[in-house]
Protein backbone atom coordinates (compact mmCIF):
# COMPACT_ATOMS: atom_id res chain seq x y z
CA UNK A 1 0.00 0.00 0.00
CA UNK A 2 2.80 2.44 0.85
CA UNK A 3 4.72 1.68 -2.35
CA UNK A 4 2.00 2.94 -4.77
CA UNK A 5 1.58 6.11 -2.70
CA UNK A 6 5.33 6.74 -2.67
CA UNK A 7 5.59 6.00 -6.39
CA UNK A 8 2.73 8.37 -7.19
CA UNK A 9 4.30 11.13 -5.06
CA UNK A 10 7.67 10.61 -6.75
CA UNK A 11 6.14 10.79 -10.24
CA UNK A 12 4.17 13.91 -9.35
CA UNK A 13 7.25 15.60 -7.89
CA UNK A 14 9.40 14.60 -10.84
CA UNK A 15 6.94 15.92 -13.40
CA UNK A 16 6.68 19.29 -11.69
CA UNK A 17 10.46 19.79 -11.74
CA UNK A 18 10.60 19.95 -15.55
CA UNK A 19 9.02 23.15 -16.82
CA UNK A 20 7.87 23.60 -20.37
CA UNK A 21 9.21 26.86 -21.81
CA UNK A 22 7.92 26.06 -25.31
CA UNK A 23 5.73 29.15 -25.65
CA UNK A 24 8.45 31.52 -24.49
CA UNK A 25 11.16 29.89 -26.63
CA UNK A 26 9.14 29.20 -29.78
CA UNK A 27 10.76 31.99 -31.82
CA UNK A 28 14.33 30.97 -30.99
CA UNK A 29 14.20 27.16 -31.08
CA UNK A 30 16.75 25.83 -33.52
CA UNK A 31 20.47 25.85 -34.29
CA UNK A 32 22.26 29.19 -34.70
CA UNK A 33 25.62 30.17 -36.20
CA UNK A 34 27.50 33.22 -37.38
CA UNK A 35 29.77 33.86 -40.37
CA UNK A 36 32.09 35.98 -38.21
CA UNK A 37 35.54 34.34 -38.57
CA UNK A 38 36.23 34.76 -34.84
CA UNK A 39 33.55 32.12 -34.20
CA UNK A 40 34.37 29.57 -36.87
CA UNK A 41 33.07 26.18 -35.73
CA UNK A 42 31.05 27.69 -32.89
CA UNK A 43 27.26 27.48 -32.69
CA UNK A 44 24.42 27.01 -30.25
CA UNK A 45 21.07 25.29 -30.33
CA UNK A 46 17.96 25.84 -28.24
CA UNK A 47 15.74 22.75 -28.19
CA UNK A 48 12.09 22.04 -27.46
CA UNK A 49 13.35 19.83 -24.63
CA UNK A 50 14.63 22.91 -22.72
CA UNK A 51 18.25 22.27 -23.62
CA UNK A 52 20.90 24.76 -24.61
CA UNK A 53 23.56 23.01 -26.68
CA UNK A 54 26.76 25.00 -26.97
CA UNK A 55 28.90 24.09 -29.98
CA UNK A 56 32.45 24.70 -28.79
CA UNK A 57 34.28 23.85 -32.02
CA UNK A 58 37.05 21.30 -31.48
CA UNK A 59 36.01 20.92 -27.84
CA UNK A 60 32.69 19.36 -28.88
CA UNK A 61 29.19 20.18 -27.66
CA UNK A 62 28.16 21.01 -24.12
CA UNK A 63 24.52 20.25 -23.36
CA UNK A 64 22.99 22.39 -20.63
CA UNK A 65 19.55 22.35 -19.01
CA UNK A 66 17.47 25.53 -19.26
CA UNK A 67 16.03 26.24 -15.81
CA UNK A 68 14.35 29.63 -16.30
CA UNK A 69 13.33 31.85 -19.22
CA UNK A 70 12.62 35.58 -19.14
CA UNK A 71 11.35 37.40 -22.23
CA UNK A 72 10.82 41.16 -22.49
CA UNK A 73 10.24 43.69 -25.22
CA UNK A 74 8.09 44.02 -28.30
CA UNK A 75 7.59 41.09 -30.70
CA UNK A 76 9.91 42.68 -33.26
CA UNK A 77 12.71 43.22 -30.72
CA UNK A 78 12.70 40.68 -27.89
CA UNK A 79 15.22 40.35 -25.08
CA UNK A 80 15.79 36.81 -23.80
CA UNK A 81 17.49 35.72 -20.61
CA UNK A 82 17.97 31.97 -20.24
CA UNK A 83 19.24 30.73 -16.90
CA UNK A 84 20.78 27.29 -17.33
CA UNK A 85 22.69 24.60 -15.47
CA UNK A 86 25.97 23.38 -16.88
CA UNK A 87 26.87 19.66 -16.88
CA UNK A 88 29.03 20.41 -13.82
CA UNK A 89 25.98 21.79 -11.97
CA UNK A 90 26.93 25.48 -12.16
CA UNK A 91 24.30 28.09 -12.98
CA UNK A 92 24.90 30.55 -15.82
CA UNK A 93 22.99 33.06 -17.95
CA UNK A 94 22.63 33.20 -21.75
CA UNK A 95 21.20 36.63 -22.64
CA UNK A 96 20.51 37.92 -26.13
CA UNK A 97 18.30 40.10 -28.30
CA UNK A 98 16.30 38.98 -31.34
CA UNK A 99 16.10 41.84 -33.84
CA UNK A 100 13.23 42.55 -36.29
CA UNK A 101 14.86 40.28 -38.92
CA UNK A 102 14.96 37.24 -36.63
CA UNK A 103 18.70 37.59 -36.04
CA UNK A 104 20.18 36.98 -32.59
CA UNK A 105 22.64 39.53 -31.22
CA UNK A 106 24.44 39.41 -27.90
CA UNK A 107 24.53 42.59 -25.85
CA UNK A 108 28.32 42.73 -25.71
CA UNK A 109 28.71 41.86 -29.43
CA UNK A 110 25.92 43.68 -31.25
CA UNK A 111 27.96 43.68 -34.46
CA UNK A 112 28.00 39.85 -34.64
CA UNK A 113 24.77 38.46 -36.17
CA UNK A 114 23.75 34.88 -35.36
CA UNK A 115 21.33 33.36 -37.85
CA UNK A 116 19.25 30.20 -37.68
CA UNK A 117 21.26 27.43 -39.31
CA UNK A 118 18.47 24.98 -39.99
CA UNK A 119 14.73 25.02 -39.44
CA UNK A 120 13.78 23.78 -35.98
CA UNK A 121 13.01 20.10 -35.60
CA UNK A 122 9.27 19.34 -35.28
Amino acid sequence: MKLPVLLAAFLLLGSSCHQDFGDKLEGVIGAWETTDPRYTGKSFEITRENELMLGLGELGVETCSIEEVEVAGEPARRNYKLTYSTPEGDEAVFAFLVDPHGVIRFRNQDEVPWKRKVPPRP
